[in-house]
């Protein structure tokens, strides 16, 4: 068994031509702005956290983060895992 709690980073691109074959590897994802993230959470919590949206749940920004849904987002955190 694997302990995956801790530290989780959230980052996202819009996709275009970004997912080439030779562009899914991990290390191609390296270049984006990574933010803090909670795992079990979702996008939107993360990016309102990190001050990238405003409150989805407050007035009209719902509208001005329909970004979000056009976009590609990836959670990764680096862990040990025993060489079997």
């Amino acid at each position: 068994m694997i302990d995956l709690n801790g530290p989780w980073k959230l980052g996202g691109f819009d996709g275009y031509g970004q997912m080439l074959p030779e562009r899914r590897l991990p290390e191609a994802l390296d270049h984006l702005a990574w933010i803090d993230a909670t795992v079990p959470g979702s996008v939107d919590l993360d990016l309102m956290r990190a001050g990238w949206i405003g409150d989805i749940y407050a007035g009209c920004h719902t509208l001005a983060a329909q970004w979000v849904e056009q976009h590609y987002w990836f959670y990764r955190r680096r862990f040990d895992a025993p060489p079997t």
